[in-house]
């Protein structure tokens, strides 16, 4: 799967997976939204340019630590310098 650096790293250090496989904050104890995003790849450097490639990446967020967070809309730009596969 293929994640944001900084929401990955997030994860790992503000959450803990129950025997089920579901992701849930340690300070709120909330569960974590998980959602998968097509994302439009885009040059480091270079604004608006890209190969036309769309990547399904996953966001996360806290329901009690970031209430109002909102997914990125479909097709969004991200360049390839900030994502990380991670399964």
């Amino acid at each position: 799967m293929t994640f944001i650096k900084r929401e990955l790293a997030w994860l790992h250090e503000h959450a803990r997976r129950d025997a089920d496989g579901a992701w849930w904050c340690k300070k709120t104890d909330k569960p974590i939204s998980i959602a998968e995003i097509g994302r439009s790849i885009h040059y480091a450097g270079m604004h608006l340019a890209g190969s036309g490639e769309v990547r399904t990446v996953t966001h996360l967020a806290c329901a009690g630590c970031e209430p109002d967070k909102k997914p990125p809309r479909y097709g969004e730009p991200i360049t390839e310098e900030q994502l990380t596969e991670w399964s």
